[in-house]
């Protein structure tokens, strides 16, 4: 993996790559990728994890209904 998104970057170096992975997956020294920046994001408090999971079922939720639900169809279809 570490391969393909080096000769990725390197064949579209305009392009912005945001790599994700776990922190405990990540501190191999020759897993790391050259040239890219690192950064460990804050944990979600207890609120935010509640309002996270809330949205996320929300969205997944709607998703499956849309595809139920297409919407109106002609009687000949």
């Amino acid at each position: 993996m570490q391969t393909a998104v080096e000769q990725f970057a390197a064949a579209f170096p305009r392009v912005r790559i945001l790599v994700t992975s776990r922190t405990y997956a990540y501190q191999r020294q020759d897993w790391k990728l050259r040239d890219f920046a690192e950064a460990v994001l804050a944990p979600f408090g207890r609120a935010q994890i509640a309002r996270f999971v809330e949205r996320w079922y929300a969205y997944v939720g709607h998703q499956r209904q849309q595809q139920r639900c297409p919407g109106p169809r002609r009687a000949s279809e």
